[in-house]
């Protein structure tokens, strides 16, 4: 890893993120707050409240990327609307739904 890109927030006064917060806390520290994981939560709220928690999240990611329509630039440099189709009344129950890709027509390809 010669070189290193520097991060404009690093440049930027306020909350160090990312590569700087590592480089002024030091690997230790991100070793010892991986160790206590979330034992004060746990503590605090119970076993009950992080299941729930966990539950929660992945709802958010299946109603994020099941649910909507996303624009996708595939490694052509086109660029593809990922619209998930749950099919009516499928047999099997589906962990995820059908992807139809709808390539979209840049501008400048159509006007050249």
């Amino acid at each position: 890893m010669g070189v290193e890109q520097k991060e404009l927030w690093e440049l930027l006064p306020g909350a160090a993120g990312g590569r700087e917060l590592a480089r002024r806390k030091g690997r230790e520290y991100f070793v010892q707050l991986g160790q206590r994981g979330g034992r004060t939560t746990r503590d605090r709220y119970g076993t009950d409240y992080l299941r729930e928690l966990a539950q929660r999240g992945g709802e958010a990611n299946r109603k994020r990327y099941h649910g909507e329509p996303r624009t996708v630039h595939p490694w052509y440099d086109g660029t593809e609307r990922r619209i998930p189709y749950w099919p009516p009344r499928a047999t099997k129950r589906r962990k995820r739904p059908v992807y139809i890709y709808v390539e979209m027509e840049n501008e400048e390809q159509h006007a050249g």
